[in-house]
């Protein structure tokens, strides 16, 4: 089993990825379902199901049209008597880890022999569903999942976090032993089949590698505790704001059974709160009696004084107990402390305080978040330079007009509760020591909150967000406001490679440097249908040979200059 996270914009047909300099292998086996592995890996041979709809590519190869049972396919791959064989290919001293990685090449998996009985066999079969369902099940409560639904079993008994963190652990652990116990039929069965003898056997358990194995959780390992009390956190900002159906953690709606693992991938996990068409809700969808009042802009604040011009709170703390009472009652306050205790931290606040360095929420959140290199998180802390006043944008409700929205909804009016602030102790003819520290904090304030002003409208004059060109790059002009170094570096050298030129397929390239890139569109036709321009630089024609092919239209220059000048007369 294993989780896929990974997402590529296929256009029409894949048009972008065709018309890359490059070369695209059996293209016409994209979509359908198989199973999948990766080609390079110092583990074993690990085959995985792949879903219909999916891509694969050279580092993780595919096998489609199976003659026989996909399932079964899956647990032979998967068995030690494969391990076995597989590592006699590679080399007796390289089969499990070694010094260097393993290459399990195409050819290589092309040539195992397989029993033609064996791919039809009901043990097996059974036995590898029952295993993808045990490693299937530890996802339900990971919310960085295609699967998940809730990060705690159930909530209709009221109990602590202690009492949930066990019921975790109970399950995932239940799931592991009967993962164990499949395995070891699947291996027994599949000596069967090949008819190896018990000294064949006990070599292939000398040499053939141990199972997969899955980490049994505990109470008492370090981290258990503070990853799940820092998940439910996460999913109390992740219902205030709208991502996730609370519904399913009162028990007004029941988690959903799982799909069946080769078909297409949903576009939203089960947990999300859906439209009638299985796609993000958004106000319109939002129920009548929905328990639970939703920030639908996408914009929260760390600020305990926050109300807005309707009257209500987007503090993140208060969104965060509106949550907890939805779901705990008249326990949400001992829920939340206990958490805090877990955390670490005095009060949930504290868990979301920047500072000058960043927070410990964003600190997990963006360790939740990364995943093959790549870092994704969801949630952004927008800071001034020391970090006292935060704005939380939701990266799914990112328009061309949150960052005026949050100038106009959040920070102005701060800005001017901090200048009477200031006025009202600064105009005392004695202050306390209090009243002094309290004066120069306002004062720091005013300031600080005029950068931030300032530095937002500069950007919103060119940012339009769009989502298809990822997180880093669409965070990357606002790199100053994170505090956390190291996600604040990363972000800086991503702006420093747009400014260069190395980004120029994404939508934000285009909308701030349209003259670079619409030129660069003339000879590069990946980039003229990424941007839209494939139809007015591009056309199609038939050479001497009669054969088709794309070339740039004769007047592409022209049109070039026309498109540039529509795109900055737009400009602000």
């Amino acid at each position: 089993y294993d989780d896929i996270h990974l997402v590529v914009c296929s256009g029409t047909g894949f048009n972008e990825i065709y018309s890359f300099p490059g070369d695209m292998r059996n293209a016409s086996c994209y979509g359908k379902i198989g199973l999948t592995y990766p080609r390079r890996t110092n583990k074993r041979l690990a085959p995985r199901i792949m879903p219909g709809g999916c891509a694969f590519g050279d580092k993780g190869p595919a096998i489609v049209d199976i003659q026989g049972s996909p399932w079964a396919l899956l647990a032979i791959l998967n068995s030690r008597p494969i391990s076995y064989l597989v590592g006699l290919a590679l080399g007796a001293s390289e089969t499990e880890g070694g010094a260097g990685a393993n290459s399990y090449e195409v050819g290589l998996i092309q040539r195992l022999p397989i029993p033609k009985e064996a791919l039809n066999d009901p043990i097996l079969e059974s036995n590898a569903n029952t295993a993808w369902a045990c490693r299937a099940k530890k996802d339900i409560y990971d919310e960085s999942t295609c699967s998940f639904t809730l990060p705690f079993p159930s909530t209709s008994e009221k109990n602590s976090l202690e009492s949930h963190f066990y019921k975790i652990s109970e399950c995932q652990n239940n799931n592991i032993h009967s993962y164990l116990k499949c395995l070891s039929a699947i291996d027994e069965q599949v000596c069967n089949l090949y008819r190896f003898s018990e000294s064949d056997w006990n070599a292939i358990q000398e040499k053939g590698g141990d199972a997969h194995m899955p980490e049994f959780m505990s109470l008492e390992q370090p981290k258990f505790k503070t990853a799940n009390a820092s998940s439910f956190i996460s999913y109390f900002v992740g219902s205030a704001l709208g991502r996730w159906d609370i519904r399913f953690a009162t028990g007004v709606r029941q988690p959903p059974e799982f799909v069946d693992p080769f078909d297409p991938i949903p576009a939203c996990s089960p947990g999300m709160l859906q439209n009638a068409h299985g796609m993000p809700a958004e106000p319109a969808d939002e129920p009548n009696d929905y328990p639970l009042r939703i920030t639908w802009p996408g914009i929260l604040v760390n600020d305990e004084a926050h109300v807005s011009s309707e009257g209500k709170s987007e503090d993140i703390v208060a969104r965060i107990r509106d949550a907890l009472t939805v779901i705990w009652g008249d326990q949400a306050t001992a829920i939340e402390q206990e958490s805090c205790d877990i955390l670490n931290v005095k009060v949930i606040r504290d868990y979301f305080s920047e500072g000058k360095t960043g927070g410990k929420f964003f600190k997990e959140h963006l360790t939740r978040f990364s995943k093959s290199r790549r870092k994704a998180p969801l949630y952004w802390p927008l800071s001034t330079e020391s970090g006292t006043y935060t704005l939380w944008f939701y990266y799914h409700r990112l328009s061309a007009n949150t960052l005026y929205t949050a100038v106009e909804k959040f920070i102005d009016p701060k800005q001017e509760e901090a200048k009477e602030t200031f006025a009202k102790l600064n105009a005392k003819q004695s202050r306390s020591q209090d009243e002094d520290k309290e004066l120069e904090a306002a004062q720091l304030l005013v300031a600080e909150l005029a950068t931030f002003r300032e530095s937002l409208l500069e950007t919103a004059k060119f940012w339009k967000p769009d989502l298809n060109d990822g997180v880093q790059i669409t965070a990357a002009p606002l790199w100053k406001h994170f505090r956390l170094k190291s996600w604040q570096k990363t972000l800086k050298d991503t702006w420093s490679k747009l400014e260069h030129g190395d980004y120029d397929w994404a939508h934000l390239a285009h909308s701030i440097w349209p003259e670079r890139v619409i030129q660069k569109c003339i000879t590069d036709r990946s980039l003229a249908i990424a941007h839209g321009h494939d139809e007015a630089l591009w056309v199609e024609v038939t050479d001497a040979k009669g054969k088709s092919k794309w070339q740039t239209r004769q007047n592409a220059e022209d049109i070039a200059k026309e498109l540039i000048s529509q795109r900055t007369g737009l400009k602000l």
